[in-house]
């Protein structure tokens, strides 16, 4: 009888170590899966900060978009202002080459988008070519106009004569 009561005993310890041992293995797996499971919420984050971020760079045209109305108020001595429809069939160059321009370090181009209802008050079959204030300004097509010190320094009408004055 004394070889059966450690056989049982035997078995009684084996049994508790095989429940220790699954106890144990359930802990790992649940710390190793929680593990994942933190570093894919800060991955993702990281990702959605990544491509939501706004840059800071001189190429960041939204900072460079502005209205109508503050055409000639801006606080640099000399830069441009770009008026176009955004959505139109001038975007695609007009957009390629206000980036180029803008990565060329010169003088701060603005974009005006003429497709946006609160800038439509400005577009007229018959342009103002010697505006000197937002409330003469009068623009018939895609335009770029030059400011300085304040005041219309150049205006420029259709794509050619923007693109050879902004190379």
């Amino acid at each position: 009888m004394s070889n059966m009561r450690k056989t049982i005993v035997k078995n009684r310890n084996s049994i508790d170590n095989n429940i220790n041992s699954n106890n144990s293995n359930t802990v790992k797996i649940t710390l190793i899966v929680g593990l994942i499971m933190i570093l894919l919420a800060y991955g993702t984050s990281a990702l959605i900060y990544h491509f939501t971020k706004q840059p800071s760079t001189i190429t960041d045209v939204k900072q460079y978009n502005i209205n109508s109305s503050l055409v000639f108020d801006m606080e640099e001595d000399e830069y441009y202002v770009l008026f176009y429809d955004k959505t139109g069939t001038d975007a695609i160059v007009l957009n390629a080459l206000a980036d180029r321009y803008r990565k060329s370090n010169k003088k701060t181009l603005y974009t005006v988008d003429l497709s946006k209802e609160y800038n439509k008050s400005i577009i007229s079959d018959t342009p103002n070519q010697k505006a000197s204030n937002s409330q003469e300004l009068k623009i018939s097509s895609s335009t770029l106009l030059k400011i300085k010190d304040g005041k219309n320094n150049g205006y420029y009408e259709n794509v050619l004569l923007i693109e050879s004055e902004l190379n």
